[in-house]
């Protein structure tokens, strides 16, 4: 039998899929609360909220007089409010900033410490205004020759030093990763769940038997996959692109700015960790004979993908950790964790690459041994078919 043949049919039943769900008006209406729902949590807040940010600059080491007078001033100058605070140890400035206490740590007036990358604006204002205290220190001290103005014309330079690196995020770089994981946890659980009660569905009013006439097993199984996933991928689409034209329209200067590469990244672990567990949610769907069943035999995928959710989390104070890189390589975490460690550290890309095609090649791997179970149980009904006695009957058919 041509490949080509089987791929059309596979396409056939994905078409049917998308074109039958998305006509719904459960689909429909989720789509819209999600929309309204995202744009509401972002423009709500910004409307109600100060536009004005006060920012917070620590000081601490050799700090020259009238340091936060100068900040004060620099600050109103350009429409922005700051409030500083000295510290009598850099250790203690340093500790308040890996808490969040203060944005920026200005040591000894030549370094300016963050927690994870620099704001460029905020540096700016601090260099401003450490060179407006060195010009008027110089002003009191020397004479106005040429020399003199130029000495006092001469810019500062303030070095950066990260205590954290962010892997090209910005401040809010945690956000962006729980973001995504939560994303991708919703993804899975709405989908996946839809793919389960659909084989089971067709199953108990045997309109399965009716395709399985006509098709493989696996082909019907792959289908049903790629065409909810496509409504899931259209789904979190719009509601993406929502919340990106509501960031735009409330001028959201603290949004974080991710790289291309890692927008690119979290989309296709999105697809992964969906394709992972849906293949998984259709092969065991054909266990059970009625939709009632269905969320029993489902239970233990459910326990597996939060407990991956959940290791993701950890991920959020340790992103370097032997365990989030071995998790971030394992197919079933994979899709939770190695997004975590993209938005908060610097991942190289072979393993980026690597752990990208272990759980692709793994979701093959499930494709073959789901099409088996899918193909042993979906024709038995009545009580639920054991898995032993799915995976045999499968082989046999095959």
């Amino acid at each position: 039998m041509p490949a080509h043949e089987g791929l059309r049919r596979t396409l056939v039943v994905a078409s049917r899929e998308m074109v039958e769900r998305g006509r719904s008006r459960a689909y429909r209406l989720s789509t819209l609360i999600a929309i309204l729902a995202m744009a509401a949590i972002i423009l709500i807040p910004s409307l109600l909220s100060d536009d004005t940010k006060t920012h917070r600059i620590g000081l601490a080491g050799a700090e020259a007089a009238g340091v936060s007078e100068a900040l004060a001033a620099q600050a109103t100058a350009a429409d922005l409010r700051v409030r500083t605070t000295s510290y009598d140890t850099v250790v203690a400035g340093e500790q308040a900033v890996r808490d969040g206490k203060i944005d920026v740590l200005l040591v000894d007036g030549t370094t300016l410490e963050w927690r994870r990358q620099p704001n460029a604006s905020l540096a700016a204002l601090v260099g401003d205004a450490v060179q407006a205290v060195h010009i008027r220190d110089r002003a009191a001290q020397l004479g106005l020759s040429m020399e003199t103005v130029g000495s006092l014309l001469a810019p500062v330079a303030l070095s950066s030093r990260q205590l954290w690196n962010a892997g090209g995020v910005g401040e809010n770089a945690q956000d962006v990763g729980m973001i995504a994981v939560v994303l991708i946890l919703l993804a899975v659980s709405i989908y996946g769940n839809a793919v389960l009660t659909g084989v089971v569905q067709e199953k108990q009013t045997r309109v399965a038997e009716v395709l399985l006439a006509r098709m493989r097993p696996r082909e019907l199984l792959a289908g049903k996959v790629i065409g909810i996933g496509g409504l899931g991928l259209a789904q979190f689409a719009l509601i993406i692109a929502t919340a990106a034209v509501s960031l735009t329209a409330v001028d959201a200067a603290d949004a974080p700015h991710v790289a291309t590469s890692i927008w690119v990244w979290l989309v296709v672990w999105f697809a992964l960790g969906y394709g992972f567990y849906s293949v998984v949610y259709a092969g065991v769907g054909a266990l059970a004979s009625r939709v009632e069943d269905a969320s029993g035999v489902a239970a233990p995928i459910s326990v597996v993908m939060f407990a991956c959710y959940f290791a993701a989390l950890s991920a959020l104070d340790s992103p370097e950790s032997t365990m989030t890189t071995v998790l971030s390589f394992v197919p079933p975490s994979a899709p939770f964790v190695m997004p975590m460690r993209l938005t908060l550290t610097t991942v190289p890309a072979w393993q980026v690459f690597t752990a990208a095609l272990l759980t692709a090649l793994t979701i093959w791997l499930l494709v073959l041994v789901a099409g088996r179970i899918y193909s042993g149980a979906l024709l038995r009904t009545g009580t639920r078919i054991p898995l032993r006695v799915a995976w045999r009957s499968g082989v046999r058919q095959a």
